[in-house]
């Protein structure tokens, strides 16, 4: 089973600091809990983006800016 029980809901917004603050709050909450498949640091950027430019991956790609 392809996504094994979970259930998904999608958003899209027009970022800004409204949205951003409001995103924020409900990842504190709980109500939204973002997959994390794998991070990088600043100096493997460009590695990161090719590897979200191939397509494959199944959660978010961050790049870490403070480390």
């Amino acid at each position: 089973q392809l996504f094994h029980g979970r259930k998904f809901r999608w958003a899209f917004f027009k970022p800004n600091g409204e949205v951003l603050e409001t995103i924020t709050h409900l990842v504190e909450e709980g109500a939204i809990k973002p997959v994390i498949e794998k991070t990088y640091s600043m100096a493997n950027a460009d590695i990161a983006f090719r590897y979200v430019g191939n397509g494959h991956r199944q959660g978010k790609t961050v790049i870490l800016i403070n480390n």
